[in-house]
């Protein structure tokens, strides 16, 4: 009588059957996504990483070289030092002697203007 109230190409479908097979495939797909996704984080993960340390070693190069051209520079500067001349007080030219050598012609120039503004 059951068969009777479905027509004759239709079969209901048999409960163990139907739900176990889909749920086998949806499980095999939830894991592989999760691999995937897995894998693809990994990977991004790891180029982050790799990235941030590469800016930071190049960072400390760059400071190290910066450290090494300053204390270059001091050196430099120490090695080379020029004796300062003393700026010429002089009243007037005839008291200047412009043959010497360490003569400083700005600061002969500076005191002349001086003397004229007086």
């Amino acid at each position: 009588m059951a068969d009777e109230s479905y027509p004759s190409s239709f079969q209901p479908p048999t409960p163990s059957a139907t739900p176990h097979a889909s749920s086998e495939s949806d499980l095999a797909n939830v894991k592989y996504t999760a691999l995937f996704s897995g894998v693809v984080y990994g990977a991004y993960h790891t180029s982050t990483l790799k990235s941030t340390a590469e800016k930071a070693h190049a960072e400390k190069l760059y400071a190290k070289k910066e450290a090494l051209i300053l204390e270059a520079k001091a050196k430099y500067a120490e090695l080379n030092k020029k004796a300062e001349v003393a700026p010429v007080a002089a009243t007037s030219t005839a008291e200047i002697n412009f043959d010497d050598d360490k003569l400083d012609f700005g600061a002969v120039i500076l005191a002349a203007v001086e003397n004229l503004k007086q």
